[in-house]
């Protein structure tokens, strides 16, 4: 266990700043970035999403305190984050990851969240990243 605390906390320390707010910053970090970078919208409370091996669902969100609740599923068990500030990073590990697997909501509404999973490259290979998936581009 002690392992798992101090990767995370070299994860932090190693993304520490590189947080994005807007799809354009986003790209932008993911030029910059060794990790690959995962857009997601989850539509309504109930609503899951799969990128990579992580599905998320959308638990309950807060407007008026910014804050929101999630569901992670991944190496075969759930995890949830309550209560979590928008743009703030929440890290996990999982199982084949070289370090944290990193998940950033920047939009939040009523019963809506976007955001981002920054992965350590190559980690999610038939997940198309964010400067794979350019609609429009």
């Amino acid at each position: 266990l002690d392992a798992t605390k101090e990767a995370l906390r070299a994860a932090k320390g190693e993304l520490t700043g590189a947080i994005a707010r807007t799809h354009d910053e986003l790209v932008a970090l993911a030029r910059r970035s060794d990790r690959d970078y995962f857009e997601f919208n989850l539509g309504q409370k109930g609503a899951k999403q799969k990128v990579g091996t992580v599905t998320i669902e959308l638990r309950k969100t807060d407007t008026k305190k910014n804050l929101y609740t999630v569901s992670l599923y991944f190496d075969d068990r759930r995890t949830e984050r309550k209560d979590k500030a928008i743009n703030e990073p929440v890290y996990f590990l999982i199982q084949g990851a070289s370090s944290a697997v990193e998940l950033v909501v920047n939009k939040l509404g009523k019963n809506s969240v976007g955001g981002y999973l920054s992965a350590p490259k190559g980690l999610f290979q038939n997940t198309p990243n964010v400067l794979a998936a350019r609609p429009g581009a």
